[in-house]
């Protein structure tokens, strides 16, 4: 008489097993997290917008810290508008003219007025101490036309 339970319990050990197999998904690897891109980047007006000639300019930053003018830390920083003009190489002090619009408070949104025509709207991270980093993703730039 023991064979035949012993062969029961078997076969629904087994059962039970198969069973509890097919119901679990796969467990999908662990992987250590990214840090997201450095990046800095126009929200609007995009590329190739015809504008007013006084609007709004947003802008927008990943993996970076955006905060005031000041002391030099580590991923952080602050943004500057260099309108019609060329990016400041890496290394080199921002300067502040009707070219260079600083946004050291921290701001991530200005109000610009051009006059009508194309115009190049370039933007560039810099440290606390208005001081260009070097490398594209601290860079963007769009065309725009004011009406």
């Amino acid at each position: 008489m023991q064979k035949p339970v012993l062969a029961c319990a078997l076969s629904l050990l087994c059962l039970l097993a198969a069973c509890s197999n097919t119901d679990k998904a796969p467990v999908p690897e662990v992987t250590p997290t990214q840090t997201t891109a450095r990046q800095v980047f126009f929200v609007e007006p995009s590329d190739e917008t015809i504008v007013p000639s006084t609007f709004t300019v947003r802008l927008g930053a990943d993996g970076l810290t955006i905060e005031a003018a000041g002391p030099v830390r580590e991923g952080a920083g602050h943004l500057h508008l260099l309108i019609d003009t060329d990016f400041i190489p890496a290394g080199a002090v921002i300067p502040k003219d009707e070219q260079h619009v600083h946004l050291g408070t921290g701001a991530l949104e200005t109000t610009l007025t051009l006059p009508p025509g194309p115009h190049m709207l370039r933007l560039q991270f810099a440290d606390g101490a208005h001081t260009a980093l070097d490398g594209a993703s601290y860079r963007d730039k769009i065309h725009i036309t004011v009406k």
